[in-house]
């Protein structure tokens, strides 16, 4: 039985395989396949049939997406296309026979309801349009001629970063392998540590005596400063490999009206929600589904955009359209829509080729995304991609999907509040019975689980946009309300990234909002079997919104759960490696390996079990034959079979500018250090399990921790 089920396997893949390469090699397919998907969903939608035949209709539609999601995973166009006409079928019955209009409070809460799920559906077609097609880009070769290699200035703009941020980033840009280029160090706080810094690693300085345009206004002083073709821009935290130049600048020499090559944001430690619910490694990095999905599906319609670092730009383009933006707080994005209204063209590089540091505390992610929030609603309102003349039809429609994510506050808030109207206050958000609702509703969410699960299966998993969306809901509502009125309102506010705690903590001043919205639903799920007994008649009601809102409370508390603060008790972050080394003891040799490093120190396997003593010299050896010798404090050690495992401290002076120098290039500069590794494929059931057991696994794991 095994042996035949593999088999079908294999017969599935193959067909799988011939039906993609025969659609890839007709694009007039494609578009008659697209044209016939939406006539067929246009059609589906109207059909007058009850809750039964609606289940007769559905079913077999479910079990088809089942096959395509478990064996042709590569026909995303007939699994969006089947999604697409449930969700249609659905929204057609919510509009026409579910909006409750007997009383004032009922009709109110319904439009609201349905307004919301409207968004949602909105934000879905439209996401569904942008990924449709992602593309793969492999990077165009440098002539073998250096004379025909553009000039490139380097620019690193920074405000009040620490030199530890700072130093990493410019040692490994001045170690970038591409001889045509210089490295600016723009520093906007003024800093005489900063200048210093930027002489002993070799780099130039600028700096201005205001802040005017903030970071945009720091870049376009820049500019006018120095005159390379190209201009490679990182975040002060945004430390890039020894190819990063090799592999971006040959798109510029193919394509001259190429105006900016985009690589991934990649980060070397857990951003929050890893971090503070303990699935380091187990889930995607929030970023990863933009930064390895939406901006690989805008690069079929040239719609990527700036996202202010880990990028190269051609001057000439910049110049035309006055710089970097200034208008808005999200100068990237808004650059972008600029140079493609000029008729500039965009590429997105898929290879990370940087890494930086990830917001790893609540209150700085919440901070970074209100920014994000505030720039591109400024965006929305001043200078709307809708209107703006020279955008083609599908760069419109991907800005616009861009810009309205951001009003998701108040989808969420609705959606979370709807089932507590009817189990607090007997306000019935929609009509239907139980059964009506399990017909319709239940395949348009089914076929969109699976639908986003094959979309994204390795870089966001099912349910965790819900926990996203929840945990900034209240601050997204709040900024955008504010922006749409006044989008002149706010400032430009520099995230920041570190934080040094030495103990757990629960960080309630930016959290208490969702303690409101968690407390809420917790006094639904106790009035739901009071509403049940007072009122037996209205049992598909109370099924319905208890289901739901029980299903909110896991979404919100998992959502809480992230305010509680893990320690971050080390001053460099540790960086996975696998560099051979050599330990030093009484005048003997033991040779091992280095599993992590930073500037500060290192974690050391030796293939010996030893008494180590208190300090030690270490060769650690990198590639292309470069090795650092240092001297260290074993901080502990452990002796397992025949092997010791120590963590180490180095001593290194404040003034050794060049141990500093080869260490950052051994953690940073290799030029396959960041190649994307996947995370775990999503399960949406197992995801959902996760979701749900949060609590357990963050009060546990801190207790265990604190033993």
């Amino acid at each position: 039985m095994t042996a035949l089920v593999r088999r079908a396997q294999k017969g599935a893949r193959r067909i799988d395989i011939l039906i993609g390469e025969y659609v890839g090699r007709h694009n007039w397919l494609k578009i008659i396949i697209y044209i016939l998907a939406v006539l067929i969903s246009l059609y589906f939608i109207t059909f007058k049939v009850y809750w039964r035949e609606q289940l007769i209709i559905s079913t077999p539609i479910l079990i088809l997406m089942f096959i395509i999601y478990k064996w042709f995973p590569h026909q995303r166009i007939f699994m969006l296309t089947l999604s697409f006409a449930l969700s249609l079928r659905y929204f057609y019955w919510r509009a026409t026979e579910t909006i409750n209009t007997y009383y004032t409070a009922s009709f109110i809460v319904s439009v609201l309801l349905l307004l919301a799920e409207l968004y949602g559906f909105m934000v879905l077609v439209l996401g569904y349009f942008e990924i449709i097609e992602p593309i793969n880009r492999k990077p165009v070769p440098l002539p073998e001629d250096i004379d025909k290699w553009p000039t490139v200035d380097v620019f690193i703009p920074t405000y009040n970063e620490p030199i530890e941020i700072l130093r990493p980033t410019i040692a490994a840009a001045l170690a970038m392998d591409y001889p045509k280029k210089k490295v600016y160090v723009l520093d906007d706080g003024r800093r005489p540590e900063v200048k210093k810094l930027a002489e002993e690693l070799g780099a130039h300085y600028i700096t201005r005596p205001n802040n005017e345009g903030a970071k945009a206004g720091n870049i376009n002083n820049a500019l006018k400063q120095t005159s390379g073709d190209l201009i490679a821009i990182f975040d002060a935290d945004h430390v890039p490999t020894r190819s990063f130049l090799q592999m971006t600048v040959g798109f510029f020499i193919k394509d001259p009206k190429l105006a900016l090559v985009q690589t991934p944001h990649h980060f070397y430690n857990p951003d929050v929600y890893e971090r503070n619910l303990y699935l380091e490694k187990v889930l995607p990095e929030e970023q990863q589904y933009f930064y390895h999905l939406v901006q690989p599906g805008k690069d079929l319609w040239n719609a990527v955009y700036f996202c202010g670092s880990c990028a190269v730009l051609r001057r000439k383009a910049l110049e035309e359209i006055g710089g970097i933006a200034q208008e808005t707080v999200t100068e990237d994005a808004h650059t972008s829509i600029k140079l493609h209204a000029r008729g500039w063209n965009s590429v997105y590089l898929g290879i990370p080729q940087a890494a930086g540091i990830a917001t790893d505390r609540y209150s700085y992610y919440i901070s970074q995304r209100g920014r994000w929030t505030r720039g591109m609603i400024q965006i929305f309102r001043l200078d709307n991609p809708l209107f703006k003349k020279g955008l083609t039809i599908p760069q419109r429609l991907a800005y616009l999907n861009s810009m309205i994510h951001f009003f998701s506050g108040y989808a969420r808030i609705v959606f979370i509040l709807a089932p507590l109207s009817y189990l607090l206050f007997g306000i019935y958000p929609l009509i239907g019975t139980a059964i009506e609702v399990v017909s319709y509703a239940f395949p348009h969410l089914i076929g969109a689980v699976l639908t986003g699960s094959l979309m994204s299966k390795n870089v966001r998993h099912s349910f965790w946009t819900e926990i996203y969306e929840t945990a900034r809901s209240y601050y997204s509502l709040l900024i955008s309300t504010v922006t749409l009125i006044n989008p002149r309102a706010g400032r430009f506010v520099v995230t920041p990234k570190v934080a040094k705690e030495d103990e757990y903590y629960f960080d309630i001043r930016p959290v208490r909002p969702l303690l409101v919205l968690l407390m809420l639903t917790i006094l639904g799920i106790i009035f739901t079997p009071i509403r049940w007994k007072n009122h037996p008649d209205e049992l598909d009601a109370v099924i319905i919104n208890g289901f739901w809102n029980l299903f909110n409370f896991f979404i919100v508390l998992a959502s809480t759960m992230v305010a509680y603060e893990r320690p971050q008790r080390r001053r460099y972050y540790r960086v996975e490696v696998d560099l051979p080394c050599q330990v030093w003891i009484r005048s003997k040799g033991y040779i091992g390996k280095v599993s992590d490093l930073s500037e500060g120190g290192a974690k050391i396997v030796l293939e010996k079990a030893l008494d180590l003593p208190k300090e030690i010299d270490i060769i650690i050896f990198g590639k292309q034959g470069k090795r650092v010798f240092l001297r260290a404090e074993v901080a502990w050690s452990v002796k397992l079979q025949n092997r010791t495992v120590a963590g180490l401290k180095f001593n290194i002076q404040e003034d050794d500018v060049q141990t500093r120098k080869d260490i950052i290039q051994l953690i940073y500069s290799p030029a396959d250090k960041w190649i994307y590794t996947e995370a775990e494929e999503d399960n949406p059931l197992k995801s959902l399990g996760r979701v749900i057991t949060t609590p357990y696994r963050v009060l546990a794991n801190a207790v265990k921790s604190k033993k």
